[in-house]
């Protein structure tokens, strides 16, 4: 719903249950790059890894 508006500029209010997320698309965009730049990190072959003591 529209909370108000000023300088040309509008507020608006989005009313969903708390666990859906509401981000705007910017948000949006930097978290899905975010998660695709840990996703291209090199793994680790644990097997090649010293034994522990």
């Amino acid at each position: 719903k529209v909370l108000g508006w000023k300088d040309g500029q509008v507020s608006i209010g989005i009313t969903a249950p708390k666990h859906v997320a509401i981000l705007r698309s910017e948000i949006y965009e930097a978290i899905s790059q975010e998660n695709k730049a840990a996703a291209d990190q090199v793994t680790i072959n644990m097997t090649s890894l010293p034994k522990p003591l």
